[in-house]
């Protein structure tokens, strides 16, 4: 009985492959599948290095033939290696037309998949059983290796499907008739200064304010409006405040009573009703949440989690400093890396991100307020966002800033929407934060 392992390869998909990329004009064939393969999809190493120098001639620009090969062959001492010049004809002759390149192409990176997931499964399971690595690190390490995998590997896309999209998206403007993809705010002031008229999947928000100034607040009701007026489901990633905590915020803000009221026991039969109705109301909302991440990694893989099972549309992130990073790296470095792999996640799903940031109290104090540069830590902040949304009291300080209509008291929050991607920048506006009930208008 053979014990020894065959790992999956197609060597007559290989060697048609390269047969096609002789058969052309110049480099057109090759140019073909150049997004699909690279030389170390292939099994055979005869196979690789000819496939190697087959790119590299490709990429001077110069006509794939036998000379250009076997110069190259030459060049790297390959020859002899690959069988010499009878084998490298034998190869060249597999086929007589190249029509089949994409079907062989598919063919040597699906192998070439197989045994790379065979590696990555091999290599978790013995990290497992040795009990030296945390299981998270394992199954972030396997998860990222899926979607690498399962991202396509055709690089280069044509813009043929997209101006087909837009031409669509633009008739539908001038008829009225357009619904935009961008998850909306429903604070119809901040959505107008919004390039998209909302967070557009693929962007990052930076909500940014100091401390006690209501950004959590604000971003709930961001995810809290979006599920009752949109029906968008949302993941909530909280390292500060645990799920019942949200959940009461989200009550007092749904049925406008303020809970203080409910533990003095001094509501009334009608705040009793409106609570009641608001729990009712939550219960049917894809409202999800994350407490407990261990790196930006990890969380990455909870939510893809909930992108498959629960179809999440919209995260909220609160708040980037409170993300675990290495030991190794400066305080400022981590949050520029955390930074970069929120923005590669909003890419990756292609989903809105909310992220709040922590920025100090002196630039609320300043006359104009917060700036961009008040984004502690680094400056990669704001590279990595779309929109950076700032967010003061507009005195400066929180109790010089309360106010008192006939509805109530309430704070006044300047902010200004200092960066924006797709639409007018450094916009300001003004919120009314009915901070009892949790409410900004």
């Amino acid at each position: 009985m053979n014990d020894q392992i065959i790992h999956p390869n197609n060597v007559e998909a290989e060697e048609g492959l390269i047969s096609c990329c002789f058969k052309g004009e110049g480099t057109e064939s090759y140019d073909s599948i150049s997004g699909i393969v690279d030389p170390d999809d292939f099994y055979l190493e005869r196979n690789k290095y000819i496939f190697n120098s087959i790119v590299s001639i490709a990429g001077r620009g110069e006509d794939i033939n036998e000379v250009s090969l076997l110069e190259e062959l030459k060049k790297a001492s390959k020859v002899d290696e690959v069988g010499g010049i009878s084998a490298i004809y034998s190869v060249m002759d597999k086929v007589e037309t190249p029509t089949s390149i994409k079907y062989f192409a598919n063919l040597v990176k699906e192998k070439s998949q197989l045994r790379e997931l065979a590696r990555t499964c091999k290599l978790a399971a013995e990290s497992a059983l040795s009990e030296t690595v945390d299981p998270d690190v394992i199954r972030s390490s396997v998860e990222s290796k899926m979607v690498e995998m399962s991202e396509g590997s055709d690089r280069a896309m044509d813009l043929g499907n997209t101006v087909d999209q837009l031409r669509d998206d633009y008739e539908k403007m001038m008829s009225g008739d357009y619904v935009s993809e961008a998850v909306k705010t429903h604070i119809n002031h901040l959505d107008e200064k919004l390039g998209n008229g909302g967070i557009a999947p693929g962007e990052v928000m930076v909500l940014a304010a100091p401390t006690s100034c209501g950004k959590s607040q604000l971003a709930l009701n961001f995810a809290l409006r979006a599920a009752m007026k949109s029906d968008v489901p949302s993941a909530i990633v909280s390292l500060e405040m645990p799920q019942k905590q949200i959940t009461q915020r989200f009550v007092s803000c749904l049925s406008k009573v303020w809970i203080k009221r409910i533990r003095d026991r001094v509501a009334t039969k009608a705040d009793m009703v409106a609570v009641n109705g608001a729990l009712d109301t939550l219960q049917g909302l894809n409202i999800n949440t994350i407490h407990s991440v261990k790196s930006v990694q990890d969380m990455a893989s909870q939510v893809r989690t909930l992108v498959r099972n629960k179809g999440i549309k919209m995260l909220i992130v609160d708040y980037l400093q409170l993300i675990p990073f290495g030991g190794k790296m400066s305080k400022n470095d981590a949050i520029a890396d955390v930074s970069h792999k929120i923005k590669q996640l909003a890419l990756e799903l292609n989903l809105p991100i909310v992220l709040l940031c922590q920025v100090g109290r002196e630039g609320a104090k300043r006359p104009g307020g917060l700036m961009l540069y008040d984004l502690k830590d680094s400056g990669d902040i704001e590279n990595d966002a779309d929109i950076v949304l700032l967010m003061w009291p507009k005195e400066g300080d929180i109790e010089e800033s309360k106010k008192v209509d006939k509805y109530g008291s309430y704070i006044e929050m300047m902010y200004n929407v200092a960066k924006n991607r797709e639409g007018e920048r450094d916009v300001k506006g003004i919120f009314k934060f009915r901070h009892f009930i949790g409410r900004f208008y």
